[in-house]
Formats: C-alpha cells, sequence, structure tokens
C-alpha cells in the first residue's frame, strides 16, 4: 500500500509540474512570423505600428531563465516607438489558482527621448512591466509577476506598449508566457 501511494504522490508531482512548465498562451514567441493567435489593436493614431521580426542574431543573446516554457526563438516582436497605445490580448480559460505572466524585453535605442512602458494584464489587473526609462538600453530583462485567479472562466490576457511622449525607444519583446505558478 505504501509503495501505491508513493507512486501516486510521483505521479501527481509529476503532473503538477508538468502543467506549471505549459505556456497558456498561444504564439507567445511569435514563431508563427506574425501576431497569430493574437487580437492586435491601435488605439490613437499611428504610422509605425508593431510588427514581428525575424533576427536570429538578437534572440541569441536571450536569456533562457524565468519561469516560461519557451525557448528563444528567431521571431520577436517589435514596437517602434511612434504609436501611442497599442495592444495585443488573447481570451484563456483558467481555473482558480495562482499564475505567473512574463516576457523577455529588450529596450533597443538610447537616442529617442520619450520612454515606453510594455504592460501585462489579466483582467485590466496590471501584473508586470518594464518601463524604459528606468532600465539600460540594448540589453534583454526577464519581466514577470503572479495574480491569483478566483473564478473559473474565459479571462482576457493583455498586454499593453504605450509611449509617454513624442517618440519612445524601440522595444523587442519576445517569450510571453502565462504558467501555472509553481508551488
Amino acid at each position: 500500500m505504501k509503495i501505491l501511494l508513493i507512486a501516486a504522490s510521483a505521479a501527481l508531482l509529476a503532473w503538477g509540474s508538468a502543467q506549471a512548465s505549459v505556456n497558456l498562451l498561444a504564439n507567445g514567441s511569435f514563431e508563427t512570423g506574425d501576431f497569430n493567435a493574437w487580437n492586435y489593436s491601435l488605439v490613437g493614431s499611428t504610422d509605425v505600428p508593431a510588427l514581428v521580426y525575424y533576427n536570429p542574431t538578437v534572440t541569441a543573446g536571450e536569456p533562457t531563465g524565468g519561469l516560461s516554457p519557451d525557448l528563444p526563438g528567431d521571431y520577436i516582436g517589435v514596437y517602434r516607438g511612434n504609436p501611442d497605445n497599442e495592444l495585443i490580448q488573447e481570451h484563456v480559460y483558467l481555473l482558480p489558482g495562482n499564475y505567473t505572466l512574463g516576457f523577455s524585453a529588450y529596450p533597443y535605442s538610447y537616442q529617442n527621448p520619450a520612454n515606453e512602458k510594455f504592460t501585462a494584464y489579466v483582467d485590466n489587473i496590471a501584473v508586470a512591466s518594464i518601463n524604459s526609462a528606468n532600465v539600460n538600453a540594448e540589453q534583454w530583462y526577464l519581466i514577470s509577476g503572479n495574480i491569483a485567479i478566483n473564478t473559473a472562466g474565459w479571462h482576457v490576457v493583455r498586454f499593453r506598449y504605450k509611449v509617454n511622449g513624442a517618440v519612445g525607444r524601440d522595444l523587442l519583446v519576445d517569450r510571453i508566457y502565462l504558467v501555472v505558478t509553481p508551488q
């Protein structure tokens, strides 16, 4: 009986660990080469919208730490500093529990005077963000935060890029993820 209990406990632990490493968001590393699976929208006018860019040279320097189950690939989301406000979002069915939401970010240019903020939300609750005014340019950052979900159902996971000023730095984003927080 003890052996059966130990085997069952080990199986549950392995199942829980496997669940924690699954990205609940589709196309979080943009490896489709576009915003496929994301609802992309611009708020206000812009002449330079975000795009997905093939650049294995930049992604080769990306750190592999953090909780993202995705490895760096060859594509990155590029926010080019000019729009006022851009959103990407997905609807995800979540059970009650604790989740970690995060992404990799690379502020690209020192030249532009304004700064931008990239913020991750679940149901309009800010979970994690980076503000380019507070970090050095041209290096990767792993950004994440935790949120408790109390109600099972469909939840909106949204990422907002907002420029505060005339022209912000370009911001490269990759490995966007939502995972069950490991215990």
